[in-house]
């Protein structure tokens, strides 16, 4: 099959559009089951049709599985590239950090030490809590690691809270 320059189009016969009228919403199903949404699925059929048509001498008697194949192929692309994009936004060498204001940088240094130095007025309890919290832990798991329930979990972490505030206020 020899497929024409992009700028350069032969004309297709009607019988190629009909068929792939027949087709179409079969495509769309089969795309739409390996792509994020039905839109996307639209767009890969299009171009799939778009592609098949720029090829002559295409046998119609073949060309619903030369589109399923179309269609399949441009959804592992669409999901490589996805893939691709997802990889490098979380990657952090290649996402950098914006630039921090210095100010902000200070602020929060002067804040976490004067954290850090009210932290032995806590129990160790309560400092246990306030490092799980500070590790990122749901209360669920905080609650799960320490044998309480997750509603005494939350009361605690409040009243610490409410300490540490009372302390910053004084």
């Amino acid at each position: 099959m020899r497929q024409h320059p992009p700028g350069q189009t032969a004309e297709v016969p009607a019988r190629f559009w009909e068929e792939c009228a027949k087709v179409r919403p079969q495509l769309v199903g089969i795309a739409a089951r390996h792509t994020a949404g039905s839109g996307q699925a639209e767009d890969i059929v299009h171009d799939a049709l778009l592609r098949a048509a720029h090829f002559s001498e295409l046998d119609l008697d073949r060309l619903h599985p030369f589109l399923v194949t179309v269609v399949k192929r441009l959804c592992v692309d669409e999901a490589r590239r996805r893939s691709t994009a997802t990889r490098a936004h979380s990657h952090t060498k290649l996402d950098p950090l914006a630039d921090a204001d210095p100010a902000e940088l200070t602020c929060d240094r002067a804040e976490a030490d004067w954290v850090a130095s009210t932290l032995p007025r806590l129990t160790a309890y309560e400092r246990e809590l306030v490092a799980l919290v500070a590790n990122g832990h749901p209360h669920s798991d905080i609650a799960r690691m320490l044998g309480t329930t997750p509603g005494a979990t939350q009361t605690a972490i409040t009243r610490v809270r409410g300490k540490i505030k009372s302390w910053a206020n004084a």
